[in-house]
């Protein structure tokens, strides 16, 4: 008798941004994206004012950086967060882990800053 050894599916890092609209401290939707575009968020009628992310309707909004692992076979395996915050001069910035421990690549901080430049 002889098998056949099918090799495994090898894991990916994969990136998406997420803005999580949430009434205190329940997140009632989440809307991902590839990219941080400012039209993305008028259009859904988010506004960047400098402190944080304010909605039209008053809930608050938190921008997050999502780290997904997995791969084709198995799906997503592991996920990661990194929230946005903003230090003192107002300027949003990503902390240097995800809550899994995982790097935040330098890359995604750019953009970030992009997207705040591009807003103000």
């Amino acid at each position: 008798m002889s098998y056949t050894t099918v090799p495994m599916a090898r894991d990916r890092k994969t990136y998406e941004w997420d803005l999580e609209a949430c009434d205190g401290a329940e997140i009632l939707e989440h809307d991902f994206r590839d990219a941080l575009k400012a039209t993305d968020l008028d259009d859904h009628l988010f506004q960047y004012t400098g402190k944080s992310l304010a909605s039209a309707t008053g809930r608050t909004t938190n921008l997050v950086l999502v780290q997904n692992i997995g791969n084709d076979d198995e799906g997503i395996k592991d996920r990661g967060w990194a929230y946005v915050t903003f230090d003192d001069s107002g300027r949003p910035k990503l902390p240097e882990l995800f809550d899994n421990g995982h790097n935040v690549p330098k890359r995604f901080q750019k953009q970030l800053e992009r997207w705040a430049d591009n807003n103000e």
